[in-house]
Parts: structure tokens; sequence; C-alpha cells
């Protein structure tokens, strides 16, 4: 399953085509009209790196491979919604201990 790339435009208000039970709300917006719901804060690289405990270049590793989601904004600069990503950490990744 490949994460999911949105691109956020400068200007664009959040909204989701989805109702909050989980059904549709409706036909979908072209893709230049889409944004998603986002936290209060959302995690830049460094953020992200600093929680893995690993470089930001292994991230840009990871974004070119697509085994992130990850929103990308304009001007080249990428953001990430914690829960995704540790929803996504969990159920792509598995913890091992030291020596397995």
């Amino acid at each position: 399953m490949q994460p999911h790339l949105v691109e956020l435009k400068p200007g664009t208000e959040a909204h989701s085509s989805h109702a909050p039970d989980g059904t549709s709300a409706g036909p979908t917006p072209p893709a230049d009209q889409q944004t998603v719901q986002t936290p209060e804060r959302l995690w830049t690289k460094a953020d992200l790196a600093a929680y893995l405990s690993v470089c930001p270049r292994t991230l840009d590793n990871l974004l070119r491979l697509k085994k992130l989601p990850a929103l990308k904004i304009t001007g080249g600069l990428v953001r990430f919604v914690p829960e995704d990503v540790k929803r996504y950490l969990a159920t792509h990744f598995r913890l091992a201990a030291i020596g397995e």
C-alpha cells in the first residue's frame, strides 16, 4: 500500500470529501481543490528524524521510495501528520529486539 501524498497550496482551507462517520459526503472536488484536515502542528523532517532517531537524509530516501505518508507543500517543503506517520509505521514496519 502506497502512502498518500497530498500537495497543499497556500491559501487553501482544509476540507474532506468524507463525513465524520466515514461515509461519503458527496462528490470529490477536483484535484486542484482538494485539501486535507491537518492537526494543530505538523512535523518537519527534523521533527520526524528526531522522533525516529535517524538522520534527515534517511527520511529523504524513504520519501523517494514512497515509504512514508507526507504532505508536499509548494516550494519543495514536506510536512508530516504525526498520527498518520505513527499509524503507517505501526502497520508497515515491525520492531525487533537487538540481536534478532
